[in-house]
């Protein structure tokens, strides 16, 4: 395992996000380009351990970006290094994409293996099926909203929002994930009652706020959707399609969007339609 509480600087090697460009996340956090391209007998001379040597195998020459971590002292650096997987699951989150950051090092990518100790930090691993290219677009929008989006994960129903579309993919069966991403849609709205109809029209209702012709469009497609999930989670025989998991999880994502650019969540069912 990594030792993350020492000196004033630490890495995270990405798979699965490629930025060209230095992207600055949040204080003491950054995105960075990287690549590495060690060869395998570099690899077993340098990373101890079956488990280890295997997953560094696996990962290290795709490594795609970097997170470089950096603090004024060693207890704020582990904090920060600890935290950042947060920072992983909020980008894959925003991007929809299966991002993991596994391997880590006080040295980046790049300087692999001048005499810089690389450390797995979790002996599990799901590969990411493609690598995400963040565009020019996608680093304004951090610029301008990623800041919001970190603070909102103090709020726990946020945060399952989050995990949720970061980690759906984890599961193979389309069950599953449909469970997985209603659990995280169902936890930005707190409605306990009529929960099909009122779901439905509260996810309208702050997604077309303004706009009754769109508004009557969403809640047509969420009941819609919400009656798959109702099937998938009481038993019925067959998997919903990959088209259902999918428009589920373009739902979740622009919910998580909206709630980052207008920094907070859905407001109670009331207030949306009544804006009391």
């Amino acid at each position: 395992m990594a030792v993350l509480g020492i000196g004033k600087e630490t890495y995270f090697f990405v798979n699965g996000l490629k930025t060209l460009h230095p992207i600055q996340l949040r204080e003491g956090v950054s995105l960075l380009p990287a690549h590495c391209s060690a060869g395998i007998e570099e690899i077993i001379q340098n990373i101890r351990g079956e488990v280890e040597l295997g997953i560094t195998t696996l990962l290290l020459n795709k490594t795609a970006s970097q997170l470089k971590i950096i603090a004024e002292g060693p207890k704020e650096l582990a904090i920060r290094a600890w935290n950042s997987q947060w920072d992983i699951l909020l980008l894959n989150a925003i991007f929809c994409t299966e991002a993991i950051a596994l391997l880590q090092s006080t040295s980046p990518a790049e300087n692999f293996p001048d005499k810089v100790p690389l450390n797995v930090t979790a002996c599990y691993i799901h590969l990411p099926h493609y690598t995400y290219h963040i565009k020019k677009k996608d680093i304004e929008w951090l610029s301008k909203y990623y800041s919001k989006a970190y603070s909102l994960l103090d709020n726990d129903a946020f945060s399952t929002a989050v995990h949720s579309l970061a980690t759906y993919h984890w599961h193979s069966m389309p069950r599953v994930q449909l469970s997985i991403l209603w659990a995280g849609i169902e936890s930005l709205f707190d409605i306990h009652s009529e929960i099909s109809f009122r779901l439905s029209l509260s996810i309208a209702k702050f997604l077309e706020p303004s706009n009754s012709a769109k508004s009557i469009v969403v809640y047509k497609k969420v009941k819609n959707l919400y009656n798959y999930r109702s099937k998938v989670v009481h038993g019925a025989p067959s998997q919903p399609s990959r088209e259902t998991v999918l428009a589920t999880i373009g739902l979740l994502n622009l919910l998580i969007k909206k709630c980052i650019t207008t920094g907070a969540l859905p407001p109670k069912t009331e207030k949306l339609l009544f804006n009391n």
